[in-house]
């Protein structure tokens, strides 16, 4: 799989906007039918142009707690073997984060594919996060639900993982995820993320049953000061 990806956030206030493009060719893959059984391997190819828009609520200056809503939208140009399709969606999401056992706990909610005209399935996705002391370094515990409108085609997916907080610039990642299929999908993973003179490097690595192996690398910098005292 070959994936090419770029995006811009710009923070303000009252609001804050993001853009992205997303490019992907994928080779080859196995197909599945409205009920979930396999088909032939088709090839897939595909771009993503995205821009969202953030309403971060102010931060309690007591313990950082806070509360955020965001709306988004997106074009999709995907072609599936001779068949090419362009389609758009919307998208919309609440993020919360207070102190739990004077812990950082974080919780989000999201729906996504919205009014796309039957293409893709609508989603909702559920997250949470707790951060634990280990170590003297503090480490982050993740569970993320994404679940398909019902009586569709597409499979829920289950996912953990966790981060390791390893020294100030530098953090360890792993994880694992299930898609549920006629023959369900697995996935393990691994990342490391370093921060280097302003900007932060990103490493990853992931091995599913389906396509097999994939590693992704990410560079990301900011070109303004953050008010990161103000919002979350």
């Amino acid at each position: 799989i070959s994936i090419g990806y770029a995006s811009l956030q710009i923070p303000s206030q009252p609001l804050s906007l993001g853009f992205s493009i997303l490019s992907m060719d994928v080779p080859e893959f196995q197909g599945y039918d409205d009920w979930g059984f396999q088909t032939k391997k088709i090839k897939s190819s595909g771009n993503v142009f995205s821009t969202a828009v953030a309403f971060p609520g102010r931060k309690n200056n007591t313990d950082g707690s806070g509360i955020s809503f965001g709306i988004g939208g997106k074009y999709i140009s995907e072609r599936l073997d001779l068949n090419e399709v362009g389609f758009s969606a919307a998208s919309a999401g609440i993020y919360f984060r207070t102190l739990f056992f004077e812990n950082e706990f974080a919780s989000g909610i999201s729906a996504t594919n919205l009014f796309n005209g039957g293409f893709f399935p609508a989603e909702v996705n559920a997250g949470i996060s707790y951060a634990l002391p280990l170590l003297g370094k503090r480490m982050y515990a993740a569970l993320k639900v994404s679940v398909p409108e019902s009586g569709s085609y597409a499979a829920g997916t289950y996912g953990i993982g966790a981060e390791y907080q390893l020294m100030k610039n530098m953090a360890l990642r792993c994880g694992a995820s299930a898609i549920r299929r006629e023959e369900p999908i697995y996935e393990t993973g691994w990342g490391i993320g370093l921060k280097l003179s302003g900007f932060t490097f990103e490493f990853a690595g992931s091995n599913a049953s389906e396509p097999g192996p994939v590693y992704r690398f990410s560079v990301r910098t900011s070109l303004w000061n953050e008010k990161k005292d103000e919002i979350i």
